[in-house]
């Protein structure tokens, strides 16, 4: 404050006016304060958006990830799930919290999700696991399922994080993969058998074996036309667990699914629930045995029907289209195996035949030949004869070598009476003999 040149303050004046000045700077500090917590209150406000607005990002992220998230508490409560998760499961958190596990996972897979569980529960470690959990339409899924812990700065766990990964087309593809492999290691066996097995049962035998095992079925057979009764004659069998009802050499009559796959050249399927699709005795049969359901795969080598393939099961609509499309495809290198083995067998029997045939023919030959002017028993002369009857039938010329009164004419004379007595022989044979070295 200020005055007039000669103004004088006393020390009230002084005193009130420090007063005053005491209230004025608590009143601008107050002033100064007041800005500050606006700014201040103002910065929270916009950090708070911000993170408001972060959540809701991080929200719509969880939300839509293509994965079920959820937390859990320390002790495994449930705490929160994302979209995806109430989605699949239609339920709200309230209704999965009080889900029990049974409830969810696949029957199959619940002792190895409680194990893990109480594994990962009592360790405090993270776990990964694959299960099948069952869509909120009653289908059950493969999921990819992993549990990872928060902890504190001092190691205390907070909280559990889960992410479950839909893996059912990669599991589905994993199967086909699995079942394309086992059947081309079939493909690869029935190559395998047919160039090494010849004996006719024995390779159909392992055929039947080898289809059964790839396919997963119960029995297989393989069945050939029987002319003499019009019915099929079941030829080879692999039926481990059969009970003895269905067996080798029964004849089979061919109607119904059968006789369409004949006729058609093309597979076909037929379920006892149908009894008319099978002949009477055969029907019975295989109610015997526990066999529900029977895919006729005609084996077709050139247009025409080799034998008939039937591949059984103890479950209805047990052919899956892709199963049967495989059987098709198969059933062509079986059908040549079957003709190779049959051209194979009937080669076998006419060589054999051959053979037998020129033996004797051999042994007629020699029992015509007549060397009643040759007399003698000693080793070298039985060799001398034996040489003739081996030349004998052939038209070759023959020299004949030795010393004078040995007998060269002899021999000659017996080759010469061997041939000219040979139907269709000529008997104009040169014959050479004349000195030589004994």
């Amino acid at each position: 404050m200020s005055g007039p040149p000669g103004t004088a303050y006393s020390s009230e004046d002084i005193g009130f006016l420090h007063l005053i000045g005491r209230v004025v700077a608590f009143a601008i500090d107050d002033n100064f304060n007041l800005r500050r917590a606006a700014a201040v209150q103002a910065e929270l406000q916009r950090q708070n958006e911000r993170l408001q607005l972060s959540e809701r990002e991080l929200q719509d992220l969880i939300n839509n990830i293509p994965a079920q998230v959820n937390t859990f508490t320390p002790d495994g409560q449930l705490a929160f799930v994302n979209q995806q998760m109430l989605d699949y499961f239609g339920k709200t958190l309230e209704e999965i919290r009080d889900w029990a596990a049974t409830d969810i996972v696949h029957p199959d897979d619940l002792p190895t999700v409680f194990a893990n569980w109480q594994r990962t529960m009592k360790s405090g470690n993270a776990d990964e696991m694959e299960a099948r959990l069952r869509r909120a339409d009653g289908v059950y899924r493969w999921f990819q399922c992993r549990r990872v812990p928060l902890r504190d700065g001092d190691g205390n766990l907070v909280r559990w994080y889960g992410l479950r990964a839909d893996i059912e087309d990669r599991k589905r593809a994993e199967e086909a993969l699995v079942v394309q492999n086992s059947r081309l290691q079939l493909l690869l066996k029935l190559s395998k058998e047919i160039t090494s097995n010849l004996e006719f049962r024995e390779l159909l035998r392992a055929i039947s074996a080898s289809i059964r095992e790839v396919m997963d079925c119960d029995a297989v057979h393989i069945s050939f036309a029987d002319p003499a009764s019009g019915k099929f004659r079941l030829y080879a069998l692999d039926f481990p667990e059969g009970k003895g009802f269905v067996k080798e050499e029964m004849l089979i009559e061919s109607v119904g699914a059968c006789k369409r796959a004949l006729e058609t050249l093309q597979p076909a399927i037929r379920n006892t629930a149908n009894p008319q699709e099978f002949p009477p005795d055969l029907y019975k049969l295989m109610v015997g045995e526990g066999l529900k359901s029977q895919c006729v795969i005609p084996l077709v080598s050139r247009g025409r029907v080799v034998a008939a393939l039937s591949i059984n099961r103890s479950i209805d609509d047990a052919f899956l289209p892709d199963e049967i499309e495989f059987l098709k495809e198969a059933s062509g290198q079986i059908a040549i195996a079957i003709e190779n083995c049959l051209a194979y067998s009937e080669i076998s029997d006419l060589k054999e035949k051959l053979a037998q045939e020129k033996l004797y023919l051999e042994e007629e030959i020699r029992g015509d030949m007549d060397f009643e002017q040759i007399v003698g028993n000693s080793p070298a002369l039985k060799h001398v004869l034996q040489l003739v009857e081996t030349v004998a039938p052939s038209d070759s010329t023959v020299l004949l070598l030795g010393e004078t009164g040995t007998g060269k004419e002899l021999i000659a004379r017996a080759i010469h009476e061997s041939r000219t007595s040979a139907a269709g022989l000529p008997d104009s044979m040169r014959l050479f003999s004349g000195p030589g070295i004994p």
